[in-house]
């Protein structure tokens, strides 16, 4: 396997890029075989090269967040989501105990949210 240079490695940036092709459909043929190989294009450039901006502090915890997001462990991710946000944030006057319980509200409010919208669009 390719080693990753930014947040993604190259399976990862493949993924994406068909996903982007599958959902981006154009009616002229050229532009339909086209569109997938510019998207790969795109996110590989984008993510290998500014991805560096961002500071070790940060693409540390995110990498594994976007690998479990990727493979689809919503558990996992919104975990991790989670522990990044407890790590980051500090919330003057409250207990950690008590960021931590918020933090988990929260992350498990986005992920039942986003469930929501996923299964009215797939009923649609």
């Amino acid at each position: 396997m390719e080693e990753r240079i930014g947040f993604l490695n190259p399976e990862q940036e493949k993924l994406l890029a068909e996903a982007v092709d599958e959902f981006l459909k154009f009616k002229n043929a050229i532009m339909e075989k086209v569109d997938g190989p510019v998207a790969l294009f795109v996110i590989r450039g984008v993510d290998n090269r500014f991805s560096e901006r961002v500071s070790p502090a940060w693409k540390t915890p995110l990498i594994p967040i976007i690998d479990r997001a990727l493979q689809g462990d919503v558990e996992q991710t919104r975990q991790l989501v989670t522990d990044m946000m407890n790590s980051k944030i500090d919330i003057p006057g409250v207990q950690e105990e008590i960021e931590l319980m918020m933090f988990d509200g929260f992350t498990r409010f986005a992920a039942a949210a986003v469930a929501w919208y996923l299964e009215r669009k797939r009923a649609a």
